[in-house]
């Protein structure tokens, strides 16, 4: 049976055991409950780590989405949605996307394929 010393007894604990404690310094929690100590300065949004400030600046913020349908005008930031547009909007298409900064073809699952541009390449024959 519990008795009034119980909670006295957890203030004794060792840090790690105090989960609101911890959970400060963990760097498994989610990014939306970690500190926003790098506000962007163009737009209301924070990040806890430089990089995703920095990316967010370069590729994001400010930005039309870079990602194209290539049977349509739907425009999108992740290339996720282009591939989810393409399969349900243009059932028996194939899957791919534009990259309409780098002028590249991404297609979905072939990740040699969204690294390599599709255009421009010299012919090997």
């Amino acid at each position: 049976m519990l008795t009034g010393n119980w909670l006295k007894s957890l203030t004794k604990l060792p840090l790690s055991f105090h989960p609101a404690e911890s959970r400060r310094t963990d760097p498994r929690m989610p990014a939306s409950a970690k500190e926003k100590n790098f506000p962007c300065p163009n737009c209301p949004t924070g990040f806890s780590e430089k990089g995703s400030l920095t990316r967010h600046l370069r590729y994001e913020c400010g930005q039309e989405p870079r990602f194209a349908c290539p049977y349509c005008t739907y425009r999108t930031k992740w290339t996720s949605s282009i591939y989810n547009h393409v399969r349900n909007k243009h059932e028996g298409q194939r899957v791919y996307c534009v990259d309409i900064y780098a002028d590249e073809t991404c297609m979905a699952g072939r990740r040699s394929t969204m690294l390599t541009p599709t255009k421009n390449v010299p012919n090997s024959n």
